[in-house]
Parts: C-alpha cells; structure tokens; sequence
C-alpha cells in the first residue's frame, strides 16, 4: 500500500515460541521488499494465516514480524506505538489461540473435536409446554458416558494465547475475532459470539470444575426422562 492508501487487512495474533522464523531484518529488508518471501519458508502458522487470509478473500496480511524491522530501534519505536490502531482498525484479527509456538500452525484437524462427536450418542427427551414453547416437543442432547470429554475445547479465556500480557490488545481492540483454538473455529464481534457447529455461547462450554446440568439431570433420572419420551412416542402412534 501506499501512503494514505486505504484498504482491507488481517492482523494475526499468535505466540511467537521457540522456532526460529523468518523475519524483516536491516539486511534483508530490500529483498522482501523487491523479491518477496517464499511461503514454504515461514513458520506453520505464518503459512496458515496466509491461507485463511486468501480463503477470506482480503489481499492484505499484518504480521509483526514481517512487517516491523525487528533489528531496527527506530522502526521498532514507530511501530510499536501504533499496534493498538493496527488492530483496532483490521478488518478480521486472526487468533491462533491454542498454539504456544509459531512452527505449529492452526489449521489442523481437532483431535478432540472429533473424539468427542465419535464417543457420544444422541438422547431424544420430551420438553414440557412452558410459556416460551406451549406444547410439548420432543428435544435432543447428545451424552458421552465419559465426564472428562472434550474438556480440552477450551474458552477462549483460558487458551494460550491468552497467556501472553502482549496479545491482550490484540484480541481486545479487535472489531471483529476470528478464533482457531482448541475446539471448533469461532467467531467474535460487536454483537455476538459463534462457534462453528454448536448453538451455545462458548461461556457455557463444559469444564472440569462441572458437568452442564442437562447432563446431570440426564444421569440422574434417565430413567424418568426415558419413561416419559417412550409415552410420549406411544402417544403418537396411530
């Protein structure tokens, strides 16, 4: 871009770690400049944000490795300053929230996720009329006999990136969030959260600490619930 050019970007959040990665230097600032940097010799992260970026469709990426001199006092000090605009003022802040180094990328498949959705089963039960919903309907919840699964997919409170004081700016000031953790991709904006695949907040994730209260109440009168769903199928036969 040029000066005063305005356009669309993306900011990445992510943890530096202990990989060596490819930077903006003094000495090599002419050739990335003329030349460009060859994709396959950034860090697995770098490479990921690189793609998400395409796939968003936005022709602008804001690393702060690439673009800050990183050997330069003097770039250092202008750009520094000016990071809480950079990110405020991005068009999506992609967050690499579960990686604790650059070399270890965020696109790949949740373990999990998928051991999670593997292990669990569907468990139809009747809803009672209420003044909400008036008739009664039958629901689903899916139950896994496991309490401690899935309990990997974190908050995004409690992911690494939120370890580093430096990233709290980055995901803050941020208008719009978009999340690679340790669970589904998510989405964080002015007016809402999203998890891809799953209609909760991702506050009422399951923790450690308890089991969420439909599955506490499906473990405890199973049989009840059980009773009333068979009734009520019973009930519809004609």
């Amino acid at each position: 871009c040029k000066a005063g050019e305005r356009g669309n970007y993306v900011a990445l959040s992510y943890c530096w770690g202990l990989t060596v990665q490819t930077k903006l230097l003094m000495t090599n600032v002419d050739d990335f400049s003329t030349k460009g940097i060859e994709v396959r010799a950034l860090p697995k992260t770098i490479e990921d944000s690189i793609i998400a970026t395409r796939k968003l469709g936005i022709k602008y990426l804001w690393i702060d490795s690439l673009c800050i001199i990183q050997d330069s006092i003097e770039d250092k000090d202008k750009e520094i300053v000016s990071m809480a605009g950079i990110y405020k003022n991005a068009t999506i802040t992609i967050s690499a929230a579960a990686t604790t180094d650059c070399g270890q990328g965020f696109l790949e498949d949740r373990s999990d996720v998928q051991l999670r959705l593997n292990k669990s089963m569907c468990l139809p039960f009747l809803m009672p009329a209420d003044e909400e919903n008036p008739e009664e309907f039958i629901d689903c919840i899916y139950v896994c006999a496991d309490p401690q699964m899935g309990h990997k997919v974190k908050r995004f409170s409690e992911e690494a990136i939120n370890t580093r004081a430096w990233t709290y700016q980055e995901s803050t000031l941020a208008p719009r969030l978009l999340i690679f953790g340790s669970g589904p991709p998510q989405w964080h904006c002015k007016e809402k959260w999203k998890i891809y695949g799953l209609n909760i907040h991702p506050e009422n994730l399951p923790n450690q600490e308890c089991s969420s209260g439909i599955m506490k109440i499906t473990l405890q009168d199973g049989s009840i619930v059980a009773d009333q769903t068979l009734k009520y199928f019973e009930r519809l036969e004609p």
